[in-house]
């Protein structure tokens, strides 16, 4: 059976030097394989970029190069599936994507 996602990343805003996670979560059989690409290109774990609860991404310590657009990607033997959502990281009240910032940023209080 094809993936499918059944927990899918959400667009997020936070804090520069928080901690994100973006959620992914995916069924199929066999076992489908989570991985990230963030602007297409792989993310690769590591202590910063972990790979938490079977799929989730868990960044630590957020950098403002660490914005972008995020792909979960799930794929086995039968075929692959991906969802997509972008981070925005906040710094000082601002972002690094002024655009998007004045859609979230009443999210966490940082109205202007």
């Amino acid at each position: 059976m094809a993936p499918k996602i059944v927990a899918v990343p959400r667009d997020t805003a936070a804090l520069v030097n928080s901690d994100v996670r973006l959620s992914c979560a995916a069924v199929g059989d066999p076992a489908p394989v989570v991985s990230w690409l963030k602007d297409g290109d792989a993310v690769i774990p590591s202590d910063y970029f972990q790979l938490v609860d079977g799929g989730s991404l868990r960044i630590l310590g957020l950098v403002a190069s660490d914005a972008g657009m995020y792909q979960c990607v799930a794929a086995n033997a039968a075929g692959s599936v991906q969802a997509t959502a972008q981070l925005v990281v906040l710094m000082n009240g601002t972002s690094t994507s002024p655009h998007t910032c004045l859609i979230m940023c009443c999210c966490y209080y940082y109205c202007y």
